[in-house]
């Protein structure tokens, strides 16, 4: 590989990488192709990138970024899962963790703090973004809701004596 080709992946994976809020490192020694390919399929489902990185290549990646501090766990055969999402990645690593027995978790970064490897069990039980909103969206629309059970609550009640009074004349 030239020079040239190395500046190119270093800023490709630059632009992948510089922004998110999950950045994790992972060492994969030992896995196998079909455990890989398995792993990278759950990382696009919850839509977090999963790459296999050159270490030299990622550490320049990181130079003059918040995730510098990474470059110390760049050793072995490494992959880097990343999101805007910093929970999704971490759900999938606890879980894979727990599924592949050569799987290590190195190290990562996570909105703006390093993450220790010991923490990720703690870290996936968060709620993700989608949580996040689903539950700001039901307080914010409770008020809405309420208020229209509470006007249709006249009529409803109306109706029921109605149909109570038409009963008791009819039998």
């Amino acid at each position: 590989m030239d020079k040239s080709q190395k500046e190119q992946l270093v800023a490709e994976l630059k632009e992948q990488v510089v922004g998110k809020l999950g950045v994790f490192l992972t060492e994969y020694q030992g896995m196998t192709v079909e455990q890989m390919y398995a792993l990278r399929r759950e990382f696009d489902k919850v839509g977090t990138g999963y790459r296999v990185v050159k270490n030299t290549l990622a550490k320049k990646a990181f130079e003059g970024t918040d995730y510098e501090f990474l470059a110390k766990d760049l050793t072995g055969t490494i992959a880097i899962a990343y999101s805007v999402d910093p929970i999704a990645p971490a759900k999938v690593i606890a879980k894979a963790l727990k599924s592949y027995d050569k799987l290590k978790l190195k190290g990562g970064y996570l909105g703006g703090a390093p993450v220790n490897p010991k923490d990720i069990d703690a870290i996936s039980q968060l709620p993700g973004k989608d949580e996040l909103r689903a539950s700001l969206l039901s307080v914010l629309n409770a008020p809405g809701t309420k208020f229209v059970n509470v006007l249709a609550a006249v009529p409803r009640h109306i109706l029921n004596v109605l149909n109570a009074r038409e009963k008791q004349l009819a039998g």
